[in-house]
């Protein structure tokens, strides 16, 4: 299966809601990265572990762009993108709180305070995609359990259903079919 990636693909992808939302990703936590990187404070553990977290949401903002651009997430079926991206944006919304809090509560100069700005900023853009895109995971989830939990039809009867008989079961058409048996040994008369 190919797919050609237009200039149309393209644009479709960079003027939708999550195309938006990941360019703005990309370059708020780049711009972070690079002021906590040129931040010198006497909190050396803290602000490193806030470049990190803004670095990698950089590396998976960036590689997000890229699958979209390239056709590499129409064409890779088998990956479960929306699963891999849940659980990312999952994983980003608490490393950027965490670290986010510590850098704005160690901040002395504007360097730490704007890039724990930036950090909280990521962390509400993370949460929004997190929203939609479990939105639509959930709604590609459900579409497929709905066709596997599908009732059959059953033509004999054109009903169907679990607990229905299955397509060869005739019902009986008369009365006498149901009969009880006769218990003989009882001394009661029966009516």
């Amino acid at each position: 299966m190919s797919y050609n990636v237009t200039s149309e693909t393209t644009l479709e992808y960079l003027k939708s809601r999550s195309g938006r939302l990941t360019i703005f990703q990309t370059v708020v936590s780049l711009t972070a990265f690079i002021v906590m990187v040129t931040e010198e404070g006497h909190h050396p553990g803290a602000f490193k572990f806030f470049a990190t977290v803004a670095f990698f949401s950089f590396l998976f903002s960036l590689c997000l762009m890229v699958a979209h651009f390239t056709g590499w997430r129409k064409s890779m079926t088998s990956f479960p993108w929306l699963l891999a991206q849940v659980i990312v944006e999952f994983a980003m919304i608490g490393l950027f709180f965490i670290s986010s809090t510590v850098v704005a509560s160690k901040a002395v100069r504007a360097h730490a305070g704007s890039a724990a700005t930036m950090g909280f900023f990521l962390m509400g853009s993370y949460c929004r995609s997190l929203y939609t895109d479990f939105k639509l995971y959930r709604s590609e989830n459900s579409t497929y359990d709905e066709q596997q939990n599908q009732a059959p039809e059953y033509p004999a009867t054109g009903q169907q259903g679990p607990g229905m008989p299955p397509p060869q079961y005739q019902p009986p058409t008369t009365p006498s079919t149901y009969q009880t048996p006769i218990d003989t040994k009882s001394s009661a008369a029966i009516p």
